[in-house]
């Protein structure tokens, strides 16, 4: 699904708290349509997202939607023949059309839009996960998330192997970080704007990128251009103190200075240091970095000793970069994001 570019995000970055939302009013003014794939003609409710009219089942949408189980269960006023189509209720809604034949392929027709060996697409999430919140489709929402946190890990080692693998979303970096802003799912923004810093160049993030499906340009809004652009500043920076402080001696190293004390074998072992260096004053580390050892090297070009001073410098950099993850895009602590 071409996803619109996203509505004001409702969480901050400098304090992750909520800002008011709006829905913006629908810009079509022609005639409705009905949908081809969702008018039925023992449907007893008319949705209109848009100008696309979906028939559909007052029943079934309750048995889904506790917004609508409500909302049907209440003795409704004499409706006039303007709110009425073929003699159904009409309901207007602010909703995308695109998001709503998504939830309704999943809803009507389960298995021919959904098999569970299957990864489900961004933009079948994207909707399941917008109006399964707006409306407590509370099972769609569930498997939104479920699926979503395939792709955004809640710990460093997870993070890392996603790192390796690659994640199933590509192309829809800046997508996705919208769409948790404005679902307010909070405890996947870090990595998921870690995901979008990593993958994106710093001009990608100002222009925006293009959806593999259709062409559009998927675009954050400016406060998060600035959020990110930021942030994968000061993360490059910090790359080098906390990943390469083995290596240089720019920064304060602990008593695990390198070579080790008792590295046996130094003239083998140097080198290593100065291919660190150079990567620290020449080449902007890549970002997968932070949660992945650095590959510059092989294991065997250092003595064990040696070794073992450059995996803690890893582990411990690793768990820096983790606990620090949400405070570079001005969010507060992992324990305090909380899903709204």
């Amino acid at each position: 699904m071409p996803l619109q570019d996203s509505e004001p995000s409702s969480v901050t970055p400098q304090s992750g708290t909520k800002r008011k939302r709006t829905l913006s009013e629908s810009s079509h003014t022609g005639e409705p349509v009905r949908s081809p794939d969702y008018w039925f003609e023992d449907g007893n409710i008319v949705l209109q997202a848009e100008n696309t009219q979906f028939r559909i089942h007052k029943g079934i949408l309750a048995r889904h939607s506790s917004v609508f189980k409500d909302m049907v269960g209440i003795p409704q006023p004499s409706t006039s023949e303007e709110d009425l189509v073929d003699g159904c209720p009409l309901v207007r809604l602010s909703d995308a059309a695109k998001d709503w034949t998504n939830v309704l392929s999943i809803i009507y027709d389960y298995n021919a839009a959904y098999k569970n060996q299957d990864r489900l697409s961004f933009p079948l999430v994207s909707s399941m996960l917008r109006l399964g919140k707006k409306y407590e489709f509370l099972g769609l929402h569930k498997l939104a998330l479920e699926r979503i946190k395939g792709d955004i890990p809640d710990n460093w080692s997870a993070l890392a192997h996603l790192l390796k693998t690659g994640h199933s979303y590509a192309g829809y970096e800046i997508d996705l970080v919208n769409l948790l802003l404005e679902t307010e799912t909070r405890s996947m923004i870090p990595v998921a704007c870690f995901i979008c810093v990593k993958t994106l160049s710093t001009e990608e993030l100002f222009t925006g990128t293009t959806r593999p499906k259709d062409g559009t340009v998927a675009k954050l809004s400016p406060e998060w251009i600035q959020t990110l652009v930021l942030a994968k500043e000061k993360m490059t920076i910090d790359m080098i103190k906390h990943k390469l402080n083995w290596a240089t001696d720019q920064y304060d190293l602990d008593d695990d200075d390198f070579p080790a004390e008792s590295c046996k074998k130094p003239k083998r072992c140097e080198p290593s240091r100065l291919i660190a260096c150079q990567w620290a004053t020449e080449i902007p580390l890549p970002l997968k970095y932070m949660f992945l050892p650095l590959d510059v090297f092989e294991p065997e070009h250092c003595c064990y000793a040696c070794n073992r001073v450059i995996d803690a410098a890893h582990r411990s950099a690793r768990k820096f970069f983790w606990e620090e993850l949400p405070k570079y895009f001005g969010l507060p602590g992992w324990d305090r994001l909380v899903d709204d």
